[in-house]
């Protein structure tokens, strides 16, 4: 006998919220527009499943070998198991006391409509495991712990993603529409990578790794950050009055973490006797190139310049312990850089190191002479002479002076 069970316009209770439900497989399960049905225990439905309306679970929830599974809802206090293939999934609504997990054990599941993680965590460990194809709320209070995949429509995408009991949502605006972005969140690992001489100090509990899966595209980022540290610190302290946070990149290939340009936002900034902020929103103000390569991004506090600063140091060491130290070359901040040009000679004035380059906005740790001749051999220690000419947007600065190669 086949066993179907309608729903029409009704709203239906469980009188057991801890009872288990078997659907079998001859009976099929056809929920209406606006009906709600809810399980209470665990519950398998291999049987057919239509659902034009919601299932609200408090439990483990197993579709067996549905697809199309209409509108889902989370609820309750522990922690649940989504099984089933690929699910396909109108809309999907997270909304469970504290941070207790819902857990995915699909092969995929596929949002088409709206992704809302009010409250609890969201378990997607594996590659493609959760993918929207709609739009994710950014305004909740949970997150997805792991990977999150989402494609962009031309309207800024929020990924709601969290880390160790915080909400660290990243937001993609500005974006070409029809790029598929894969965000990961993680503990940064910071052995083989290095910070430029802007960062005071990186947080040690989250790091978001973005790629496109597909055509890149260039995109605006935003990130509301939560649950940071920044006190702790892993460099060297720069001294500054205000400080403030910032987002710094790893691209792939690279060993050099490096600031993004963001926009000011005077309540995060800080002074040197106070606390660093636990939470904020940071948006990078210049478009982020995302590729195939993953770009590491991570949050970080930086001095705030309040006046021009130049800086031309009186001695470096290739081989030294000290990264920022290795290269010879000026240190500016408070502007931005349009033209460089650094010349270098050795004691009976031969160049034995010249750049020059012309830009919108240039980036001085790429430049500088790391004591290599022109003949590509290692020059001595002793005493070099430079030229050094930086034009910026407001005003031209000149140095020339000496400066001591130490082996």
């Amino acid at each position: 006998m086949r066993i179907v069970i309608i729903l029409l316009f009704l709203l239906i209770v469980g009188s057991s919220y801890a009872q288990t439900t078997n659907l079998g497989g001859n009976a099929t399960l056809w929920l209406g527009d606006q009906a709600s049905f809810y399980f209470g225990g665990n519950t398998t439905l291999n049987g057919v499943v239509t659902n034009r309306g919601e299932i609200i679970s408090y439990s483990d929830l197993d579709f067996v070998a549905n697809r199309n599974v209409g509108s889902l809802k989370f609820v309750g206090t522990g922690d649940q198991n989504l099984l089933g293939d690929t699910l396909d999934v109108a809309n999907m609504v997270v909304d469970k006391a504290g941070n207790s997990n819902v857990i995915l054990l699909t092969d995929q599941v596929v949002v088409s409509g709206m992704l809302d993680v009010t409250n609890g965590v969201v378990q997607a460990e594996d590659e493609l495991d959760l993918l929207v194809s709609g739009s994710s709320d950014g305004t909740g209070q949970g997150f997805v712990e792991g990977k999150l995949v989402g494609l962009s429509t031309g309207q800024p995408v929020t990924f709601p993603m969290g880390i160790n009991g915080s909400t660290n949502y990243v937001t993609l605006s500005n974006t070409n529409p029809g790029t598929v972005f894969r965000v990961e969140i993680a503990q940064p690992d910071f052995t083989d990578a290095r910070t430029d001489e802007e960062i005071q100090a990186i947080s040690e509990e989250v790091e978001w790794i973005i790629t496109s899966i597909g055509d890149g595209s260039d995109g605006q980022l935003t990130i509301d950050f939560s649950g940071v540290d920044l006190n702790t610190s892993n460099v060297e302290a720069i001294n500054a009055d205000v400080y403030q946070p910032a987002i710094v990149a790893l691209v792939e290939g690279d060993s050099l973490y490096r600031v993004l340009q963001s926009v000011d936002d005077p309540s995060l900034d800080f002074r040197s006797t106070d606390a660093p902020p636990t939470s904020g929103t940071v948006t990078v103000r210049d478009l982020l190139t995302i590729g195939e390569q993953p770009v590491k991004l991570a949050l970080a506090w930086i001095p705030v310049v309040d006046d021009i600063e130049f800086y031309v140091p009186n001695s470096f060491a290739p081989g030294g312990t000290e990264f920022v130290n290795r290269t010879f070359r000026p240190f500016f901040a408070g502007d931005v850089l349009t033209s460089i040009s650094i010349s270098v000679f050795n004691s009976l004035n031969q160049e034995v190191y010249n750049v020059s380059q012309s830009g919108d906005n240039l980036d001085l740790s790429l430049f500088g002479w790391d004591g290599t001749l022109p003949s590509g051999q290692e020059a001595q220690g002793g005493v070099f002479y430079y030229n050094i000419i930086l034009t910026s947007t407001t005003d031209r600065f000149t140095r020339s002076g000496a400066v001591l190669l130490v082996k």
